[in-house]
């Protein structure tokens, strides 16, 4: 089992996620684009091809998703999963979805925050783990001022346009805060977001 994890470990995962974000951004059109016939005056002519009294099989939706994609090292890392899950006698069925899926929920966090922790700043940071000591009941809004003021005085060209509702603003748009009315608290996850870095050895002391 633990050969499995060591594979599915990050950064291994980032062609996995990075496959299912297609899926996830993958514009329609492409698949009407596969059924196109022809372009005339009065536009594209996507009617699907079959003979007379021919009844269509729609696929399934585990086809369609794989159709989206494919790749010789993805399809490659599928087997080495299954035979590895049938290794440790984890056979197709409940066991092995309901494993799967909480693999894939942990690598879907894992993602998060590593794109995350690719921009925030310093100072987000730092106003996180406040947050984090005053626990659930949150903080007034403006204790928070001064992770902000001290950073723009650091670096002024990099907030000379970004202001404090934009910095603080970035913390909730990654749910990592709310803020109700004048008040802000952490959520579970900002929370598992800072024990995300410390478990990975990642440096709390960034610029901004």
């Amino acid at each position: 089992m633990e050969l499995l994890l060591k594979y599915l470990a990050w950064p291994a995962v980032g062609l996995l996620l990075g496959l299912v974000a297609i899926l996830v951004f993958k514009s329609p059109i492409t698949r009407l684009l596969d059924r196109v016939r022809r372009v005339g005056r009065g536009g594209l002519d996507a009617s699907p091809t079959r003979q007379e009294g021919e009844v269509p099989v729609k696929p399934s939706a585990a086809d369609e998703f794989q159709k989206l994609f494919d790749n010789q090292l993805l399809v490659q890392r599928e087997g080495f999963i299954r035979a590895e899950l049938d290794r440790v006698g984890i056979a197709p069925g409940s066991d092995r979805e309901k494993l799967l899926v909480r693999l894939f929920a942990a690598v879907s966090i894992a993602y998060s925050f590593e794109r995350a922790y690719l921009v925030i700043w310093g100072s987000q940071i730092a106003a996180l783990q406040f947050l984090n000591s005053a626990g659930a009941e949150g903080v007034d809004v403006a204790l928070l001022r001064p992770w902000y003021d001290q950073a723009a005085a650091r670096e002024p060209g990099r907030y000379q346009n970004y202001s404090f509702d934009q910095w603080l603003g970035y913390l909730q748009s990654n749910l990592f805060v709310v803020r109700q009315g004048v008040r802000a608290a952490i959520t579970m996850e900002g929370r598992e977001f800072l024990k995300y870095l410390l478990h990975q050895g990642y440096s709390l002391y960034k610029g901004g």
